[in-house]
């Protein structure tokens, strides 16, 4: 053999496993003749070197470690699904988004999202932030809760922070909105994204307007 690189490859081929050991060991198994034997002392600094390089020779993690696994979703796809099913969410009167409880029209497209939450570490957080951009979508028609949606992604996107800014328009301290919201879902009169309201909806829906802008 002329090089340590060839003999690593030349013995992985023919069965043995080498690995770097503590005390600048060789370990070699099965056990090599002994002609092998000579040429592994020979190159044996060389290949403790390329064994050490090597992502197979790093020691295993200790009984009991968790190891971190790759993320299955990214930012991009949670933004997409929400944007998605906030067409839906402006208009329908049966899904509660709080609640992750969707009508037989989105409950595909509802519970994808509820568990593409669950990769992230902040999924509480997040989804209040989506509550509050379905609510303004709500209040003040859909391209408004498309722009409220792009604020978070822009958002994460600035910042390169893992958890979600806050909500952009959370309803606890929000009572006219709150207090619309409640109306519009029950109100077979109202309707939003037309701009078609009942006279209380009307009187409520420009409360939550006024509120928003304080």
């Amino acid at each position: 053999m002329n090089t340590a690189r060839e003999l690593l490859h030349s013995l992985s081929a023919s069965g043995y496993t080498l690995r770097a050991k503590e005390g600048g060991k060789l370990g070699v198994k099965p056990v090599p003749p002994s002609d092998l034997l000579e040429e592994l002392r020979a190159h044996k600094a060389e290949l403790l070197a390329l064994l050490s390089a090597s992502p197979a020779n790093d020691p295993a993690p200790s009984r009991g470690e968790v190891q971190p696994r790759a993320t299955l979703v990214s930012q991009e796809d949670l933004r997409q699904i929400q944007r998605h099913l906030l067409r839906h969410l402006t208009d329908c009167r049966d899904c509660c988004i709080e609640d992750h409880l969707y009508c037989h029209q989105a409950e595909r497209t509802g519970n994808g999202y509820a568990a593409y939450l669950t990769e992230f570490p902040d999924a509480a957080q997040r989804h209040n932030d989506y509550v509050a951009v379905v609510i303004q979508s709500r209040i003040r028609g859909l391209q408004a809760g498309f722009t409220a949606l792009e604020a978070l992604t822009r958002h994460d996107r600035d910042t390169g922070r893992e958890t979600a800014c806050r909500p952009v328009y959370g309803i606890d301290n929000r009572p006219a909105e709150l207090a619309f919201v409640n109306h519009y879902t029950t109100c077979t009169y109202c309707f939003p994204r037309s701009g078609k309201y009942c006279g209380e909806g009307r009187v409520l829906h420009d409360m939550a307007l006024l509120e928003g802008e304080q």
